[in-house]
């Protein structure tokens, strides 16, 4: 029985809320990394925002697979409210479309998710895309301790209009578990997670009279599946993710997520069968001290994650009757380490200042091709930003500086085999000299925030920027964005 009436300011955030995760957001494509369980222990405001994002960007891509030039536009809303004592929700949701030009050498969406078994052609060109996504949660709080839970969905889907003409479907769900429980002077907290994803890829041709291009199912490296070349234009991926993570809060944080991912790639011409797999693990801590120093709060915290991704191909007969599994070769291998250091200062309603350093190193081998690519590198960034207050308008600003130096790197390639393409090669060479070139680069961006208190609580509007500088004569790349809304 209700012992007091709900204020008409948390009607109408429900119906943000509910409103928001109808509407269906790109930039929820990835989840945000942490326990649902501790946002009931946020502070206690409620927040409605709905808004248009235009994102451009040029030459900042890493590989050749995912284009050299991407622009979007798209559609967001999200809230988070306290409902009641002990019980929190939020959400999120966005529709968009989006344009990458100069795509080379995958015609798969999600590269980083299928990665090393992209289907790829000879040919490449833009690709037009749309794409939905919501996320969903609540936690609650009790004596002692809370749970929550979270759910985020998100589908992309692109495609060409000109030959070669791919189009592929790609869908990812989630699930995320999580409890927390206080203790005397501190908080532990534990969460898992569970994710399955699956893409569709099919090429077409309408062109007959043109110039056809080649399809090869890629095995890492610029290799391929020799045996399935040229003829098979459709895949099927599917791949589950699980994992989870621990939290400390106390006199320091400390934080450690893990998950496991399979992905599995099918080709439904050849009897649904399974050419290859990847099965790909990632582990990663942070430990921070918050403290406070002259009126400001201060921290400093401790990260770092380590990687692997091995490929298995799956070795078959000559399908005479039927194909059947004769052989498991593991012939790629990709591993990554990152370990850093964060400092921060800030003052409420101020400023905050921002200093980070870390060390990384990537590397990758295919023993069947004798191919293997190792880069190691130091990477810096300082930033800075202010808040003001004029009049009506709540503005903020900052910028920052970073850099990338290597500090090693190897490349052995060689020369194509028989059955291989020269143009994938090329491709990895170009990728090994992205991963590897210095880096120096300067980004900035404004928000102005106008208060409404009669209509709303603001109106904004926010720009963003950024410029990269590549050594060894390679292209500069630039990045520019504007977000423009109302918050409630």
């Amino acid at each position: 029985m209700l012992t007091r009436p709900i204020s008409s300011n948390k009607v109408f955030a429900v119906i943000t809320l509910i409103a928001a995760i109808l509407a269906c957001a790109p930039s929820l494509a990835r989840v945000d990394g942490g326990n649902p369980a501790l946002r009931v222990f946020s502070a206690d405001t409620a927040l409605s925002e709905v808004s248009v994002v235009c994102r451009a960007s040029s030459r900042l891509m890493s590989s050749v697979e995912e284009g050299d030039k991407w622009r979007s536009v798209s559609a967001e809303g999200r809230a988070d409210m306290r409902i009641s004592d002990g019980w929190r929700a939020w959400g999120d949701a966005a529709y968009g479309r989006s344009v990458r030009a100069g795509v080379r050498w995958s015609e798969s969406s999600d590269v980083a998710e299928v990665w090393p078994m992209a289907v790829a052609d000879t040919v490449g060109g833009d690709k037009d895309g749309e794409s939905y996504a919501f996320r969903a949660g609540f936690a609650w709080s009790g004596r002692g301790g809370g749970a929550g839970l979270e759910v985020l969905y998100s589908s992309l889907c692109e495609f060409r209009m000109v030959d070669p003409r791919p189009k592929s479907d790609a869908v990812s769900a989630e699930v995320r578990l999580g409890g927390a429980w206080q203790l005397k002077r501190a908080s532990l907290g534990a969460f898992g997670l569970l994710r399955k994803y699956s893409q569709d890829v099919d090429i077409d041709f309408y062109n007959v009279r043109g110039a056809r291009a080649t399809i090869y199912h890629m095995t890492g490296l610029g290799t391929d599946y020799s045996r399935f070349a040229g003829a098979y234009d459709e895949a099927v991926f599917k791949g589950r993710t699980v994992g989870g993570g621990l939290q400390f809060r106390g006199f320091a944080n400390a934080q450690v997520e893990f998950s496991h991912r399979h992905m599995e790639k099918i080709l439904p011409d050849v009897q649904n069968a399974l050419i290859s797999e990847t099965l790909g693990d990632r582990l990663s801590f942070e430990m921070s001290r918050p403290g406070v120093m002259g009126g400001w709060q201060t921290g400093l915290s401790v990260f770092g994650s380590v990687k692997r991704l091995n490929l298995k191909t799956i070795i078959y007969d000559d399908g005479a009757k039927g194909y059947r599994q004769i052989a498991v070769r593991q012939p790629y291998e990709q591993k990554g380490v990152n370990v850093g250091l964060t400092a921060l200062m800030r003052k409420d309603g101020v400023a905050t200042l921002r200093a980070a350093a870390s060390y990384g190193s990537h590397s990758e081998e295919n023993t069947d091709a004798r191919r293997e690519i190792d880069v190691k590198d130091v990477r810096a960034r300082l930033s800075v930003s202010r808040f003001m207050v004029w009049r009506r308008v709540d503005l903020a600003c900052g910028g920052g500086v970073y850099g990338r130096v290597g500090v090693g790197k190897r490349c052995v390639l060689g020369a194509p085999r028989r059955t291989e393409s020269h143009g994938a090669l090329l491709a990895v060479w170009h990728n090994y000299q992205l991963r590897s070139a210095g880096l120096a680069g300067v980004d900035a961006d404004v928000r102005a925030d106008l208060r409404l208190p009669r209509l709303a609580r603001s109106a904004f509007l926010s720009v963003s920027g950024g410029w990269l500088w590549r050594s060894g004569g390679l292209p500069s790349g630039w990045v520019m964005s504007a977000r423009a809304g109302v918050s409630f």
